[in-house]
């Protein structure tokens, strides 16, 4: 016990180090300022956190941004290249005419490209346009970051970054959400959502989207086929810029359940630059002014002369009438052919094809053969009037929405078909003048 509570014997104090003379302590100051500021300063950029986040921007008034538009952001400090101020936007949702654009338009197989640019540049354009831009940030790793940016630039070098635009399944938006999920989330997002029924079709979503622009949603309903009417899961109906930053804020709230990859994490949505962020829905627009309009030219110059055929001003409406559907009608049905033979599967198989189609050019010329008693042309005008209704049976099966438009074709059809079966039994369309005519030409006789 004693041993143990010894106090240990003093230590004779060491010899104090001399100071050094100003000249070495100058050197050895700048031993320290060359060997150990940079390394300092370079690890402190390089544990810089990257910023990366999905950008949803407003719909615009020009018919293309209808849908809204969106972009990925990343911003680097130091940049892939050891730039000071990369802070960069990508976007896939740029086109560029030139190269036949209007005929692949035409043909549902436009050719749209990946653009960058310095997102201050984004942000003044859009605050020019006053569209508000929403961000969700996206938490990675640097090393994920720079993973990211040498994919998107290996997509930049091949041809400029194009790729075959299809608006359902391969536009702007996919093109982000699969990149994603397949290089930051390893697929974690596809397998949670793709199991979740969002209760939606295409064509549904993209209603809510041009509410504002009926004769637009007219015309986008018109080329889409039964493909657009599927039910969807939540996966495939983020095809939308603000229906992924929905996505995404879904897979958020998921947490831990959703199994992100260990450093990756969804932060909330925030919004950037000074336009304030409104989401709300515009009211409801039907167009009921132009289905005033095709109402009473479908009265006027349909219905009217099929329930009297006979007279001047009926044979000047049914002209007009038959000239107005003949191009319309044609014109869209050669634009609904050229659509059908794209590959894309949103415009295959589409019931609207038996009510617009190209041979409607013809119908003109079989009225009046018709009206006038030919048979075979009375057989076909009614076979062309009967199509629409074929069109409504089948879609009673497949579940596509074309009542919009196979009805009122229907009834032009059927107007026009009754117009040249009354002519016919009357004795042609022109037979009331005929008599005159011969009259004069004996009187000229005689009085010769």
């Amino acid at each position: 016990m004693q041993h143990a509570l010894r106090q240990p014997s003093p230590r004779p104090a060491a010899a104090r180090p001399s100071r050094p003379s100003r000249p070495w302590r100058a050197a050895l100051a700048l031993a320290l300022l060359a060997f150990g500021g940079p390394p300092r300063r370079a690890w402190a950029e390089a544990s810089t956190m990257p910023l990366v986040e999905v950008l949803a921007i407003a719909p615009g008034p020009h018919l293309y941004a209808h849908w809204g538009h969106n972009a990925l952001r990343i911003r680097l400090e130091p940049g892939p290249r050891g730039e000071a101020d990369y802070d960069r936007v990508f976007d896939w949702g740029h086109f560029r005419y030139g190269r036949a654009f209007l005929w692949h338009y035409v043909t549902a197989q436009p050719y749209y490209r990946l653009k960058t640019e310095p997102f201050a540049d984004v942000l003044e354009r859009y605050r020019r346009r006053g569209r508000w831009i929403v961000a969700q940030p996206i938490t990675m790793s640097r090393v994920q970051a720079l993973g990211l940016v040498r994919t998107i630039e290996a997509a930049l070098a091949l041809r400029e970054g194009e790729f075959p635009y299809d608006s359902l399944i391969n536009n702007c938006t996919t093109k982000l959400r699969d990149l994603l999920d397949g290089q930051i989330f390893d697929g974690a997002l596809r397998r949670a959502m793709a199991r979740t029924p969002d209760g939606r079709s295409f064509r549904v979503i993209s209603d809510l989207h041009l509410r504002q622009v009926p004769l637009t949603r007219w015309a986008v309903n018109l080329v889409y086929s039964v493909f657009a009417d599927r039910p969807l899961s939540r996966w495939d109906a983020a095809y939308l810029p603000i229906a992924l930053v929905d996505l995404l804020e879904d897979a958020r709230l998921a947490g831990d359940a959703l199994r992100l990859p260990p450093g990756v994490t969804i932060g909330r949505p925030a919004v950037r630059g000074a336009v304030p962020y409104d989401r709300t829905l515009p009211p409801l627009e039907r167009g009921w002014g132009w289905i005033a309009l095709a109402l009473a030219l479908w009265l006027g110059c349909g219905l009217l002369p099929a329930l009297r055929p006979q007279g001047r001003q009926a044979r000047r409406l049914a002209r007009v009438g038959l000239a107005l559907w003949a191009i319309a009608a044609g014109g869209l049905g050669t634009l609904l052919v050229l659509f059908a033979l794209s590959p894309s599967p949103n415009y295959a198989a589409n019931l609207n094809l038996l009510g617009f189609h190209p041979l409607l050019f013809a119908l003109p010329l079989l009225a009046r053969r018709a009206s006038h008693g030919a048979l075979a042309s009375r057989v076909a005008l009614r076979v062309l009037s009967a199509l629409p209704l074929l069109g409504l049976v089948a879609a009673a099966f497949t579940g596509q929405r074309v009542w919009p438009y196979l009805l009122p074709a229907l009834l032009v059809q059927v107007a026009i078909a009754l117009r040249a079966d009354r002519l016919a039994q009357a004795g042609g369309a022109n037979a009331p003048d005929r008599p005159a005519r011969r009259g004069r030409a004996t009187r000229g006789r005689t009085d010769a």
